[in-house]
């Protein structure tokens, strides 16, 4: 019967048995393992199940040969394990703060509105005033999640991707901010103006357009952010092969 543990420590040859090293073979010998034990649930043989199991790695392995440990530790980790989570708790607690500010946003403006049409039934309030006051609440709110949910987003790592760096990354933010912006401001100076579509138009161009042009410069100018294993599966796969790395 073949050695898991044997096979494994293998791939780790030459390397020093670390504390974190010898966890991270303990782990993989597992997961080994159970894949070994799911082709035996499906009708093969240990021998053949094993076969398989080693097939997968021993193609990450030649994929893997000339990386440094740490590398060859994301690579067996992110195309073998699927263990890797790139989701700080910082990272989530700023998602969770932006959907709350978005969701506090929206709750406010229903409230602005709602509050509103309770007062006309009393009060002069009419479905002008009550818009403006809505989209002037909107305003921010959505400018400020729009930006934090697409800097967040485009600084994210994740097993196939790079994150994006910071300062391009709010640049995208920015334009993004701007976008929203001005679609937002166009209805409020519509309501709030009261002199038609044509002034709200208007309010487009010093922040939906410079929004929209610099959104379209940074989308023109992106640079792959794809991670080698990554983008030799995309390769293979336009050039209609398989990749022999994917397990």
């Amino acid at each position: 019967m073949k050695d898991t543990k044997a096979f494994v420590e293998s791939l780790f040859d030459g390397y020093e048995k670390t504390p974190a090293l010898v966890e991270f073979m303990e782990e993989l010998t597992g997961n080994f393992d159970d894949k070994v034990a799911s082709g035996v649930k499906k009708g093969m043989s240990r021998e053949a199940a094993f076969g398989k199991a080693q097939a997968e790695l021993g193609d990450i392995s030649a994929f893997a040969a000339e990386l440094s440990l740490k590398a060859r530790q994301d690579v067996y980790a992110e195309r073998y394990l699927g263990i890797r989570s790139y989701m700080t708790a910082t990272r989530a607690a700023l998602y969770v703060l932006c959907g709350a500010f978005l969701a506090f946003g929206l709750v406010s403006a229903a409230i602005v509105y709602f509050t509103a049409v309770a007062d006309a039934y009393g009060a002069s309030t009419n479905s002008t005033e009550r818009m403006t006051e809505v989209f002037g609440v909107l305003l921010i709110f959505l400018t400020a999640s729009a930006a934090g949910f697409t800097f967040l987003g485009l600084t994210q790592e994740t097993a196939d991707y790079r994150p994006m760096r910071k300062k391009r990354a709010a640049l995208y933010a920015a334009a993004s901010g701007l976008i929203v912006f001005g679609c937002a401001f166009s209805p409020l100076t519509y309501f709030a103006t009261g002199r038609g579509l044509m002034e709200a138009s208007a309010v487009l161009i010093p922040f939906f357009l410079p929004g929209a042009g610099g959104l379209a410069f940074l989308v023109l100018t992106e640079k792959s952010r794809l991670k080698p294993w990554a983008a030799r599966d995309t390769a293979l796969a336009a050039s209609g092969g398989q990749s022999s790395a994917q397990p």
